[in-house]
């Protein structure tokens, strides 16, 4: 009888010990932060469309530039696994989307930079035409970020914030998404090589 319960109390705890660790997604913003935002999606195959996806936790970002290749950087979490891909799309019928999991990010610095990303508000930043913004921005950085938190989705997009972030320096929200693209860029490079940008203030 000892034995029996024993051993019932050894599968308990490792039931616990290895069942789905829930992950903080902070406070969720409604559906009204998303109104204004004027996105295109640029679909990739054959990705699924994130509504679709089986992952706890979802973040994708598109990172393309004047500079750089087109490509994607998808950060994930599921059963207990931190996960971070590089998806370089098909451009033709004769090549093929590459999947490249990136490896020298270790399980601790992929939960660290989740959080440095949720402490940028990640969830609840505005679309980029959501923002009252003054001068323009030519080339530079720009692009779209999905998220799948457990039930909740948002699509936005981007468009050179850090440049933009020079000559609206009172606009925070631009201060978090500079934060993001580059949280992002480190993530994909090491350190930030996508280039900004030249901006230009409007003359009245």
């Amino acid at each position: 009888m000892q034995r029996s319960f024993l051993i019932i109390l050894i599968l308990f705890f490792f039931k616990i010990s290895f069942s789905q660790r829930k992950i903080d997604f902070g406070e969720l913003p409604g559906i009204d932060t998303i109104s204004c935002t004027a996105i295109t999606l640029w679909p990739v195959k054959p990705l699924i469309p994130i509504e679709e996806s089986k992952n706890n936790l979802e973040i994708r970002i598109n990172l393309a530039s004047g500079f750089s290749p087109r490509f994607l950087l998808i950060l994930s979490f599921d059963d207990n696994v931190w996960q971070l891909i590089k998806v370089t799309p098909a451009y033709d019928s004769v090549s093929q989307t590459i999947y490249d999991t990136i490896k020298n990010i270790s399980q601790a610095g992929l939960e660290k930079n989740f959080n440095d990303l949720k402490r940028n508000k990640i969830f609840s930043l505005p679309g980029f035409y959501c923002l009252n913004l003054e001068g323009t921005v030519d080339d530079g950085i720009w692009g779209f970020i999905e998220i799948k938190a457990g039930d909740f989705f948002r699509k936005y997009d981007y468009n050179n914030p850090c440049s933009y972030l020079r000559m609206n320096k009172a606009v925070e929200e631009l201060k978090y998404l500079c934060n993001v693209i580059s949280l992002f860029e480190n993530m994909a490079y090491g350190n930030s090589q996508i280039k900004s940008g030249k901006g230009k203030r409007k003359t009245k």
